[in-house]
């Protein structure tokens, strides 16, 4: 991950897998606890939304689709 990321990235955590009849066979649903921190500031909306478009540009790099 990106060095911006890792500063702000404080813990993620996986706390659900699901497989089951509303998911596609072979794929499973996952969900993470993600905590973000700066050390000097608040964080902005819009570092907020950077951070989290990075760590999803991540996810998708190992095969991840966000549900709608």
């Amino acid at each position: 991950m990106s060095a911006a990321l890792e500063i702000l990235l404080e813990k993620i955590k996986l706390f659900d897998v699901y497989k089951g009849a509303q998911i596609e066979a072979g794929k499973k649903s996952v969900a993470f606890n993600i905590v973000l921190r700066s050390s000097d500031s608040t964080l902005t909306d819009e570092q907020t939304n950077n951070v989290m478009k990075k760590v999803m540009a991540e996810l998708e790099k190992a095969g991840a689709v966000l549900r709608s």
